[in-house]
């Protein structure tokens, strides 16, 4: 059974639990979840919302799709399930958010690296920029 993340575990008086709300990025579309349960030690529900869709944006453009496809891919491999990771989170907003813009391949690179750092590896790469 899979267990509820933290920041919305959070128990109120009377007998049911309030809707916690938390914003995720799913296959690159951005959604509100709403959990509800009537205790903690029950199982409860999920109930989804989209915000956002993303991914639809780009489907004319074979780069930016790839991106988005390969962004979820790396995040869904890479991160544990019910972990909170908010600076991530913000990185990939930045990163959606930028996908207009001329340099939206510098971004993904800078995403990438970010979530390499995030994740405890930091590439130091400043030893290389004294070749540029």
């Amino acid at each position: 059974m899979a267990s509820i993340p933290s920041e919305i575990k959070s128990p109120a008086p009377g007998p049911t639990m309030p809707t916690p709300r938390t914003c995720l990025v799913s296959g690159s579309n951005k959604i509100f979840v709403f959990y509800n349960s009537k205790s903690e030690n029950r199982i409860g529900y999920f109930k989804t919302e989209l915000v956002e869709a993303i991914s639809p944006k780009y489907f004319n453009n074979k780069k930016k799709t790839t991106s988005l496809l390969s962004m979820s891919s790396i995040l869904n491999l890479l991160l544990p399930d019910s972990q909170p990771y908010k600076n991530l989170f913000s990185n990939v907003e930045i990163f959606l958010s930028g996908l207009d813009e001329k340099n939206w391949a510098v971004k993904y690179v800078y995403w990438e690296l970010s979530l390499i750092k995030e994740l405890g590896f930091d590439p130091y790469l400043e030893q290389f920029s004294k070749d540029f």
